[in-house]
């Protein structure tokens, strides 16, 4: 294994420990802190259907070496640097938290 492979596993797991915080404070009740992980986001890519209604969305969370991606449609954390790729599921309970916040802004503003 390269070393290029273990620090893309290690940003990959550290993307999804930070899903994993996050899924804590949203059961504590703590909904303010999922608006502080979005804005933390370096894009969103919202995907919509032909009614223009939010269906799903790809948030990038770093990218240039590597980058990583949560899919909030399939629920996975995606790295990839260089040729090299590594996924990991995410909490789907947090994936579902960030399209409903997602949805209420792009339907509100889209």
């Amino acid at each position: 294994m390269s070393n290029v492979d273990d620090d893309l596993r290690g940003h990959v797991l550290y993307a999804q420990k930070r899903l994993e915080k996050l899924s804590r404070k949203l059961a504590q009740g703590k909904y303010e802190k999922l608006g502080g992980y979005i804005d933390g986001c370096l894009d969103i890519e919202v995907r919509c259907g032909f009614d223009k209604w939010y269906r799903s969305a790809e948030l990038l969370l770093a990218c240039g070496g590597p980058t990583i991606r949560l899919d909030t449609n399939n629920c996975c954390i995606s790295g990839s640097w260089g040729m090299d790729k590594y996924e990991l599921f995410a909490d789907r309970t947090v994936c579902e938290a960030i399209d409903e916040y997602l949805e209420d802004f792009f339907n509100e503003n889209g």
